[in-house]
């Protein structure tokens, strides 16, 4: 009797283990899922994690809501990332650079294209403004510069709305002005930005028309904040219809909120100012494909006056 009850006892400790470590494993589970940034159910994307908290997405695919074939580059980042940190450059005291160059010179780990033309441009760096807003409101490029990313070197940050006053007061270290506003707060107001232009002959309008500009298909440069505070520094490539077709404001943010989800995303530069550099890809460090040499490859970089880096800490 004394042995079945040993063996009662065994069985029942055995069930108990199991059912824990049944939980624990979906309580991982859930938690993996739950921190997941990258949604892709139908394995659309490729993804290389460079470092830990630093991981590179590709999508090199056609993509059937927009019936085109698209080349995107995503890298994220955790700027609590005690490893690495962001560094706002800005060549403004000089000449402008391809980015592949400064990257190499400033030993880089990534680095991406920043603000449009100077003129629609904050830029403050290192706590010092080095260039203000200086057409007037109501002006036809007004609006490009209705948003910026901010950032500390203590790895605070965010997107938010603003104008060259409000960026002017702010005790952030580093701005960069955008637009337009993507993705705020979740809400894809992106997708309404340019309004209805159904019946429009974008043709017509002029280049800078903010209803042109932004609703055909472009290169893009976003910058993109999740709901875990990572960064997301985005190109997607544009003008070779056969493997990159480019995106309007509407649907970069539709893109990205089928894939991401971010809490916050700023549409930056594009056209021939996109480029995305990774340390050790491709022999120029360069992965999308700039376009301002009208080939595909990777060296029709447009020579730009800000930048951010990705930079490993000094140990």
């Amino acid at each position: 009797m004394h042995y079945f009850f040993r063996l009662f006892l065994l069985f029942l400790v055995f069930q108990l283990g199991s059912c824990s470590l049944l939980k624990d494993k979906k309580s991982l589970n859930q938690r993996t899922q739950n921190k997941s940034t990258l949604i892709d159910s139908e394995n659309l994307w490729t993804a290389d994690t460079l470092d830990k908290g630093l991981i590179h997405y590709n999508f090199t695919n056609y993509y059937a809501p927009q019936k085109a074939f698209q080349h995107v580059n995503v890298v994220e980042i955790d700027p609590s990332n005690k490893k690495y940190y962001l560094d706002f450059i800005d060549l403004l005291d000089s000449d402008s650079e391809i980015l592949s160059k400064v990257a190499a010179k400033e030993k880089a780990i990534v680095g991406i294209n920043a603000s449009y033309e100077l003129d629609v441009s904050f830029i403050k760096t290192n706590g010092k403004v080095k260039n203000e807003i200086s057409i007037e409101e109501g002006h036809l490029r007004s609006w490009k510069y209705e948003g910026a990313i901010f950032y500390n070197s203590d790895g605070t940050l965010k997107i938010d709305y603003g104008t060259n006053e409000d960026y002017l007061n702010s005790a952030y270290e580093n701005i960069y002005s955008g637009s337009p506003m993507l993705i705020y707060n979740f809400e894809p107001i992106g997708r309404n930005f340019v309004g209805d232009i159904t019946d429009l002959d974008l043709s017509s309008l002029p280049y800078e028309d903010y209803r042109r500009h932004q609703g055909v298909r472009h290169p893009r440069t976003v910058y993109a904040i999740t709901k875990h505070k990572h960064l997301l520094l985005i190109t997607i490539d544009g003008r070779f219809p056969d493997e990159a077709e480019g995106m309007t404001a509407k649907e970069t943010t539709e893109f990205l909120t089928d894939f991401f989800q971010p809490k916050y995303a700023l549409n930056m530069d594009g056209g021939g100012s996109t480029s995305l550099y990774i340390k050790g890809e491709i022999p120029s460090g360069i992965v999308n494909y700039p376009t301002d040499n009208g080939k595909r490859d990777h060296e029709g970089e447009r020579p730009r006056y800000n930048f951010i880096l990705i930079k490993k800490k000094e140990s």
